[in-house]
């Protein structure tokens, strides 16, 4: 992460954009990232998965954004439920292969779950 922001940041200074201005901390610095160190996990089953594509999908329902997932512009809740969906093309192989408990890799059958 930090090699990017580093760049981008450095470019944005060289081009005095004007969203450095929004990117200021109380103490003055520049933050391309917020503050902390994020939730970054390994997933280990095709439940657990699906339990985070629900998450997202549920994140703008919950901010009080939409009635419903798939009524979120950039939702691919649509994609999920084979419903006429018109955002972004996913691309995935039908099997993913997940990190397995205690390392390996583990194949997840995406439409078998």
């Amino acid at each position: 992460k930090r090699p990017f922001a580093t760049r981008t940041l450095a470019r944005w200074h060289a081009l005095r954009a004007p969203i450095l201005r929004r990117l200021v901390d109380s103490e003055g610095t520049p933050r391309f990232w917020q503050p902390g160190g994020g939730y970054d996990r390994n997933i280990f089953t095709g439940n657990e998965l699906w339990e985070k594509i629900r998450y997202i999908h549920r994140n703008p329902v919950k901010r009080g954004l939409v009635d419903s997932a798939a009524d979120w512009k950039w939702s691919s809740t649509g994609h999920y439920r084979n419903t006429d969906y018109t955002g972004p093309e996913i691309r995935h192989p039908h099997t993913l292969r997940l990190v397995a408990p205690g390392g390996g890799f583990a194949p997840i059958d995406l439409d078998n779950l």
